[in-house]
């Protein structure tokens, strides 16, 4: 690994896989856990790990599963709702409808396929795709 950007788009795709610990990772890339920390902590790696677990389709599947229990319900009571079955119902609908947009969930999601592929295929080429898919992802994420 030659340059310190190199590293850093590594040791991001490491950490965000969850498979290593922070000082595996370390090791691997070739930089202290103080750098690692460091990093991890100005690019909020944390939060987008977190969204790799998250797929669109997973919680699209919930919304969807959350609507049917809703609807369960009204019927269960007659076929008409009430103020607050009435609410959920609107909300989960909004939930869905963002959700098959264009959310920042879309793109992790085939992202990380995109990337797995990469690694397995083009190793070289990863790098620097990584860290051009991580720069769109922050620019979406502002705005």
């Amino acid at each position: 690994m030659s340059t310190s950007k190199d590293k850093k788009i590594l040791a991001q795709e490491l950490f965000i896989s969850g498979a290593h610990t922070r000082k595996s990772i370390s090791e691997l890339v070739g930089v202290t856990e103080k750098t690692l920390r460091t990093w991890i902590e100005a690019g909020d790696w944390e939060k987008l790990k977190n969204l790799h677990g998250v797929t669109r389709s997973q919680l699209l599947q919930d919304s969807y599963a959350q609507l049917k229990a809703v609807n369960e319900k009204i019927a269960s009571i007659g076929g008409v709702p009430t103020k607050e079955l009435y609410d959920a119902k609107s909300i989960i609908g909004k939930e869905i409808e963002r959700l098959s947009d264009h959310s920042i969930a879309v793109y992790i999601e085939c992202f990380s396929e995109f990337t797995g592929w990469l690694l397995r295929n083009h190793p070289k080429e990863s790098r620097l795709f990584g860290n051009m898919m991580l720069e769109f992802l922050e620019a979406r994420q502002r705005g």
